[in-house]
C-alpha cells in the first residue's frame, strides 16, 4: 500500500492476515497487524511466443518516424535499412492492486526463431513473493532498438 494512504477497515490489503486490517475497539488492546508469509519465486526457461512480422512491423514503424524526423529539416537521411531490434527483455514485476510490491526481475530473450519463439537468456527470482489470490505477476516485455542518426549518433 503507498505511503500516507487512508484505508477503511472493510479495504482488502492483500498480504495482510485476513486480509483487512484489525479494528481497534474490539481488541482493546494495541493493534496488531500480522503479515503473510513470504518466499522466494523462481521463472526458468520462459518461452514467449512472437511474431516475426510484428517485429518486422516494428521496425518499420521505426524507419518511418526516422524519415518523418529529417522530411522537412532537409538533412541526409542515411541508410534506414539498418534499424535493428538489439534487445528484448521480459520484465516481471508483483503488484497486489494497489502498487507493485517488490522489485521488477527481468531477464533478456533471445530472438525468435522460424516458429516465432524467444527465449530467456537465464532465470528469473521474485524475492519476498506474497501467496495470496490478489497478488499478481505482471510480465512485460520492453524492445530496446539502435536508429543511427545521420551524424553518426546513435
Amino acid at each position: 500500500m503507498p505511503r500516507n494512504t487512508f484505508v477503511g477497515l472493510e479495504e482488502v490489503l492483500p498480504g495482510i492476515e485476513g486480509d483487512k486490517i484489525p479494528n481497534p475497539r474490539t481488541s482493546g488492546k494495541l493493534l496488531t497487524v500480522n503479515l503473510l508469509p513470504r518466499a522466494d519465486l523462481y521463472i526458468h526457461n520462459i518461452n514467449m511466443i512472437t511474431s516475426t512480422a510484428f517485429e518486422s512491423r516494428f521496425e518499420n514503424f521505426l524507419r518511418r518516424m526516422k524519415q518523418e524526423k529529417y522530411r522537412g529539416a532537409g538533412n541526409a537521411r542515411g541508410n534506414l535499412n539498418n534499424i535493428v531490434i538489439d534487445e528484448r527483455k521480459i520484465i516481471v514485476s508483483v503488484n497486489n492492486t494497489w502498487r507493485n510490491v517488490v522489485e521488477d526481475a527481468y531477464t533478456s530473450m533471445s530472438s525468435p526463431n522460424q516458429q516465432g519463439v524467444s527465449t530467456s537468456g537465464g532465470s528469473l527470482t521474485i524475492k519476498n513473493f506474497v501467496c495470496h489470490p490478489l497478488v499478481a505477476l505482471i510480465f512485460r516485455v520492453e524492445y530496446k532498438a539502435t536508429i543511427p542518426m545521420p551524424n553518426g549518433n546513435e
